[in-house]
Order: C-alpha cells, then structure tokens, then sequence
C-alpha cells in the first residue's frame, strides 16, 4: 500500500469484502481500514516489519490514540467477530470512545503489542469467548540477570495493577471467558479477573513462578 497508495482506493470500493488480512501494514492500511465500504467479519493486520521500521516506531506514542484498532474498525462494528492485532499498539492511558461496541465479538488475539490496556476491549467486546495474547516480553536472546529480572517483573506487576483498577473504575468485566490462550506474561500483564473455563500457556525457561498464582486467581479455570 505505501508504495503504490492508489490501491487503497480500488480495495475500499469492493462492497462484498468480509475477510482482510494485511502484513507489513502502515498508515496506509490505517487510511484503507476507515474508509471501506465493506462491513468486515474477520480482520488480521500486522504492523511488523516494513522495511525494519514497523509502523508504531515511525510515530510518538501520543500520537497512537486515532490509531486504536477500535476506534479505526468501527466503521465494522455490528459486523466484526474476529480480530487479530500483530505489533498493532496502543495508547498507555489514552483509551478510546466508551459507547464503542461490537457486541458480535467473539475472538481477539493480540500479538507482540507491548503492554495492552485490556478495559477497552472489555467495554467493547462484551461477548468475547476466545482471547489469545502473546506479549512476546520475556525472550531477550540471552539469560537474564537479577536485576535485569527484577525490573522486568515490577514493570509487568504494574501494569498489570493498571488493567485490574482501570477495569474496577470502569465497573465492567466479561462475566466468563471460554478460552485464554498465550504466554505466561500475556496473561498476567491483563490483569483478567474474569473466571476463563480453559487456559492454555505457552512457558519456556525464563518463565517465573512468580506471576502464575497471580494469572491463574482470577482464572478458577476448569482446564489448563
């Protein structure tokens, strides 16, 4: 889309599009999404790459607030069931409009999107069943020290202290979810504290006891 903007416009035309999946996306793909005279069901953008400069890393995260996956599918709301966001990042604390809903939501995956405010897509997404979430934050390349360990813990306990009071401020959390999928530190860093039926994580070695008690309290999961 970058280099040749003109197919934004011929793809935003088609009317019987439902299914979008984009790699290597930028401010085009943004542009293409809120302009489509399509009503999608299923969306998957990823945001990685382009050339070594992935979108999010060209701009200031002040200025990540209009790019909020809600706030630019909502032309989709009514119709959306499934959305994937690969290195699609948010705002820390900007959130987007609250009487945005998709209330036809039933999965979301979010892939290696830094550290996500979960409200947003609480509020929006009541009927969510499927989330799937790998932060993709505890590989580094090489063993962590005990310092490097603990700075990384504290920064995951906060934030994961932000989702949980942010979703108690907003009075509003999904009653159950069927499924959570990912990462030990994508669990724990939403903050869930809804009951999820089946958990499936993913650990590897530098994974820390730490956060699974945590993750799973809230969980009283049935299967994991």
């Amino acid at each position: 889309f970058q280099r040749d903007p003109d197919v934004v416009d011929i793809i935003a035309e088609i009317p019987s599009l439902q299914e979008l999946t984009v790699h290597h996306a930028g401010f085009e793909t943004t542009r293409l999404l809120k302009c489509l005279q399509s009503h999608l069901v299923c969306v998957d953008i990823d945001f990685g790459d382009l050339d070594d400069y992935p979108f999010f890393q060209t701009i200031r995260e002040e200025q990540y607030p209009p790019f909020h996956p809600l706030l630019i599918l909502s032309h989709s709301m009514a119709s959306l069931t499934k959305l994937v966001l690969r290195q699609w990042y948010t705002h820390s604390e900007i959130t987007p409009d609250p009487d945005l809903l998709y209330p036809n939501m039933r999965e979301l995956e979010i892939h290696n999107s830094g550290l996500p405010l979960i409200a947003p897509f609480v509020r929006a997404c009541p009927n969510l069943w499927h989330l799937v979430h790998r932060a993709g934050l505890e590989s580094r390349g090489h063993p962590l020290s005990t310092t490097e360990t603990s700075s990384l813990l504290e920064g995951y306990a906060a934030h994961r202290a932000h989702n949980i009071s942010q979703q108690a401020s907003f009075d509003r959390t999904w009653d159950q979810l069927h499924s959570f999928s990912g990462d030990l530190a994508g669990l724990y860093v939403l903050g869930l504290t809804c009951p999820i039926e089946r958990v499936t994580l993913h650990l590897n070695c530098e994974d820390w006891p730490a956060m699974l008690g945590p993750s799973l309290f809230y969980a009283r999961t049935r299967y994991l």
